[in-house]
């Protein structure tokens, strides 16, 4: 298990846990803090809180929690910003606001009417500070998925285990950038990536236990055979049943009778990664995220 978690930790620096949001207040995002830097606090409701951060001379930041809104100096960005679970943050991003420091993340620019971005409207004409077109080329736009290449997870890949082939690295990546709905955040990637390679080195696809029945807590009859197929090693009827009803694809009706029905979770892959994805987003990461 302390393996599986040394994966994750590995990997996850390729991606982003903070899903940041943009209005005309400026930067907040859900599940995240700017630790200390208190300069005021007041009770409010959240969506006066930006306003309460305005208010305050020298907030550059701030963070909601229980009903107190708590103004933060620093000048601080995205980038500075940890995960904590309940708290709602924000960066002020007042019109005309340059501060002492620029409050866009790297490779943003801080545009005339005082938000954050990396297009023409952000970096062209009256941009304040960043990398403003003006001073520096325009910052390279996101390919790939999240913003990252085949090429940057065969590196987490080859790192963890040399001994499999780039394909790996290739088909993990069109699978999941043909579901990435079932991904709220970039970080259920690492941690499914991480798990793959730690529980079924991406090749097990078919049940570990056997066709009779033998294994623990599975039904002894063969015409049941609702033993563990896919990277995530699918099982017991209820679990089909709602693969079937989330995917829309029939993987139950003949069961019962017909070996190979179910066995389709194994041998399409197309299904095999659905199926995959279904149980890791549902069952799996979203409590793990959240912690």
């Amino acid at each position: 298990m302390l393996v599986g978690y040394a994966l994750i930790a590995t990997i996850v620096t390729l991606v982003a846990a903070i899903d940041w949001n943009r209005d005309q207040n400026g930067d907040w995002a859900a599940d995240c803090d700017f630790p200390g830097n208190d300069i005021a606090n007041k009770q409010t409701d959240g969506p006066s809180c930006s306003a309460f951060c305005r208010s305050v001379s020298g907030c550059t930041q701030y963070a909601y929690y229980q009903g107190v809104c708590y103004a933060k100096s620093g000048g601080l960005g995205r980038n500075n910003a940890v995960y904590k679970q309940g708290v709602i943050c924000g960066i002020n991003n007042p019109p005309g606001n340059t501060g002492g420091s620029c409050q866009c993340s790297p490779g943003e620019c801080l545009s005339q009417w005082g938000y954050c971005g990396t297009t023409a409207d952000y970096c062209g004409n009256g941009c304040k500070c960043g990398a403003c077109f003006g001073t520096t080329p325009p910052p390279p736009q996101g390919s790939g998925l999240y913003g990252y290449s085949v090429d940057s997870y065969w590196s987490a890949i080859k790192s963890l285990n040399g001994g499999v082939d780039r394909s790996v690295a290739q088909a993990f990546y069109d699978q999941v950038q043909s579901h990435t709905n079932l991904f709220p955040k970039p970080l259920h990637i690492a941690m499914l990536l991480a798990h793959i390679m730690q529980e079924t080195s991406f090749t097990a696809t078919r049940e570990y236990c056997v066709q009779d029945g033998t294994c623990y807590n599975y039904p002894a009859s063969a015409y049941q055979p609702w033993v563990g197929r896919g990277f995530m090693q699918l099982t017991g009827q209820d679990n089909y049943n709602k693969l079937q009803q989330f995917s829309g694809v029939d993987v139950t009706s003949s069961c019962g009778l017909n070996w190979g029905a179910c066995d389709k979770v194994a041998t399409d892959i197309n299904l095999n990664w659905v199926s995959s994805m279904f149980v890791w987003s549902w069952s799996v990461s979203d409590p793990l995220v959240q912690q």
